[in-house]
């Protein structure tokens, strides 16, 4: 009987910590998913920055769009020169065009290496469910033949 009752505890636990198991994976999906529209978007600007390499000579300008939020674009003139870029913290900074973008593709490795430690925290976190389910399923097998269910 004591067996049984401390086999129904162990269960208890280990159901509980498949509880937050699946709640820290849900939580490290949602920022997977963040940091790839992070890396997304940073993509997008280098590709952007780079298209406007040499379009617009010395003195041109060239017609285009800048966003002013919520999907709106105002029609605007794009001249050579700097760049405004967000170092962090809402900090802006004045940078050449080569400059912002090796900024960005800074941004786009530390986003990269992040990707890699969430995957790798992803791997443990699903081969210790893995874990919990194959203790689970031998606690249940083991009352069942001892004529104990598990509740």
């Amino acid at each position: 009987m004591a067996e049984s009752e401390e086999g129904r505890e162990r269960l208890n636990r280990l159901a509980y910590e498949a509880r937050v198991l699946q709640g820290q994976g849900q939580e490290l999906q949602a920022q997977m998913e963040a940091l790839r529209a992070t890396a997304m978007q940073a993509r997008e600007a280098i590709e952007s920055l780079k298209g406007l390499e040499g379009e617009a000579g010395e003195g041109n300008a060239r017609d285009g769009f800048v966003p002013v939020g919520a999907g709106v674009f105002a029609p605007a003139e794009i001249r050579e020169g700097n760049v405004v870029v967000e170092v962090g913290a809402g900090v802006l900074v004045e940078k050449t065009r080569s400059e912002a973008a090796a900024i960005l593709e800074k941004r786009l490795k530390d986003v990269a290496d992040a990707q890699a430690r969430m995957q790798a925290g992803a791997t443990r976190l699903n081969a210790r469910m893995h874990e919990i389910d194959s203790e689970a399923r031998g606690l249940v097998s083991g009352m069942r033949e001892g004529g104990e269910g598990p509740g």
